[in-house]
Parts: structure tokens; C-alpha cells; sequence
């Protein structure tokens, strides 16, 4: 009777185990899924970004406004906020008037 009782603790003993084993693969087989599926995020969000800055060189840098006041400022020496705005607007479309 005591190997029959031994007997029974070691298959309770190896069931529980391997019940737990089972557990814990699953659990990482989940844990890789939600990996995997990061992943895929990440390279997709770096292709977009990486196809956006293509785009972007593709057309030039985008001069602004700012740009442009800062730029004759500099030139000219007279600050920003001392051109008046019909000016500024003389010196936006000055590349067409010189065309």
C-alpha cells in the first residue's frame, strides 16, 4: 500500500507540474504573439516614416513666411517687426517679380 500511495502522490506530483508547464506555455506563446505583433507595428511605423521623409526630400524644403522675413532681416539689418506687412508681402512675391 505504501508504494500505491507513493505511487499516486508522484502522478499527482507530475500532473500538477506538468499542468503548470502547460500554463506557463501558453502564457509565453501569448506573450510572443503580442510581441510579434508589436514588432509588425514598429517596422510599419518606420516605413511610413521612412516614405514620408522620402516624400518630403522629394519636393524640396518647405521655405515659410518666417523664413523669408528672417533671411531679408538679416540682410538688410532692419529687424522683423520694423518692415511693415505691405512690404512683407513685396518681399514674399519677389521671386515672381524677378521671373
Amino acid at each position: 500500500m505504501a508504494t500505491s500511495s507513493s505511487s499516486q502522490s508522484q502522478e499527482s506530483f507530475i500532473s500538477t507540474s506538468l499542468g503548470s508547464k502547460i500554463h506557463q506555455a501558453g502564457e509565453l506563446r501569448d506573450r510572443e504573439m503580442d510581441l510579434n505583433a508589436q514588432i509588425t507595428s514598429l517596422i510599419d511605423k518606420g516605413k511610413e516614416k521612412t516614405k514620408a521623409e522620402s516624400e518630403a526630400s522629394d519636393s524640396g524644403p518647405v521655405v515659410t513666411k518666417a523664413d523669408i522675413q528672417h533671411i531679408v532681416s538679416s540682410w538688410t539689418r532692419i529687424p522683423v517687426d520694423k518692415v511693415p506687412s505691405d512690404e512683407s508681402e513685396k518681399l514674399l512675391k519677389m521671386e515672381d517679380t524677378l521671373h
